[in-house]
């Protein structure tokens, strides 16, 4: 994509949003957050590793993922995302034209999926992420993950063993556990 340095400049400065414009169009959806934004919402913000780009179960991957694609382009005020039909089966992606990087999979939901509902959001549950680098670590197909898979899942053991943990950063704000009422003013 031939873009002026102007309009690469706007799509940088507005880059920010695609997180924001992802998680106002989950809200109250049936879609369900799985990989590393489910496994960063769920433990201690000391557990979290950066990642770029979502990973959503859908029943209709590719209808969500134009209609994400159209989102982000209005938010943006631009045609900067495209759809593609990525190498799984089943799965599509939005990219950036700009940085030819995946921002959104959307993958076909083929199995129900545990989940909790977070700030109105589905994030699949912990046991659900186990039992995908489970398989994905006996599949030498997946070898290119291995790494990253046992990473993940030594995280997911340091919070379920109970180890000493740091709060989530999220409210800046401390609450009593009982009352409700704020401790600290």
């Amino acid at each position: 994509m031939a873009l002026s340095l102007n309009k690469l400049n706007d799509y940088y400065k507005q880059s920010k949003k695609i997180d924001s414009v992802v998680r106002n169009d989950l809200v109250g959806d049936d879609e369900i957050v799985y990989g590393a934004r489910s496994v960063n919402k769920i433990l201690p913000s000391h557990l979290e590793k950066p990642t770029e780009d979502w990973d959503i179960y859908s029943k209709t991957p590719k209808a969500a993922a134009v209609e994400a694609e159209r989102k982000l382009d209005r938010s943006f005020g631009d045609n900067y995302f495209e759809t593609k039909k990525a190498i799984h089966p089943g799965t599509w992606k939005v990219t950036s034209k700009v940085t030819n990087r995946g921002v959104i999979d959307f993958t076909k939901r083929t199995k129900e999926i545990p989940y909790r509902t977070i700030g109105g959001i589905r994030y699949a549950k912990l046991s659900h992420t186990k039992e995908n680098i489970k398989r994905a670590l006996s599949e030498p197909e997946s070898s290119y993950r291995h790494e990253k898979d046992k990473e993940t899942r030594q995280r997911i053991a340091i919070y379920e063993k109970g180890l000493p943990k740091q709060e989530k950063r999220t409210n800046p704000k401390k609450f009593s556990l009982f009352s409700g009422k704020n401790l600290f003013g």
